[in-house]
């Protein structure tokens, strides 16, 4: 039997809110095992008080964080001649760190 339009809808629904709640939980069991390195990373966006901070395209750390999906690049284009681009903090990641801040001790 197959399932009409809705049912497929619905179970397509009750993957992504599984999915979500899979990947919630790898997202804050990476917060809770940074190297030093992304913890000094990550600081500098909550000691600015900013969810975007500028790395060189090279920064193994920064892309690190953000295969991780903690980290995204915000832009394309370099910042001037040398090639630094800017990476946003995921709100979900910055909300997390605000609360505990002791994370990136």
């Amino acid at each position: 039997m197959v399932a009409g339009r809705g049912g497929y809808e619905g179970l397509l629904l009750v993957w992504h809110m599984l999915e979500a709640k899979h990947q919630e939980k790898f997202r804050v069991r990476w917060l809770h095992n940074l190297t030093l390195k992304e913890r000094q990373a990550l600081r500098r966006y909550v000691t600015g008080n900013t969810q975007t901070a500028t790395f060189h395209i090279g920064d193994g750390v920064a892309k690190g964080l953000e295969v991780k999906g903690i980290l995204y690049r915000a832009t394309s284009v370099s910042k001037g001649p040398v090639p630094e681009f800017d990476f946003n903090i995921q709100p979900w990641a910055y909300d997390y760190i605000v609360q505990d801040p002791d994370l990136l001790e």
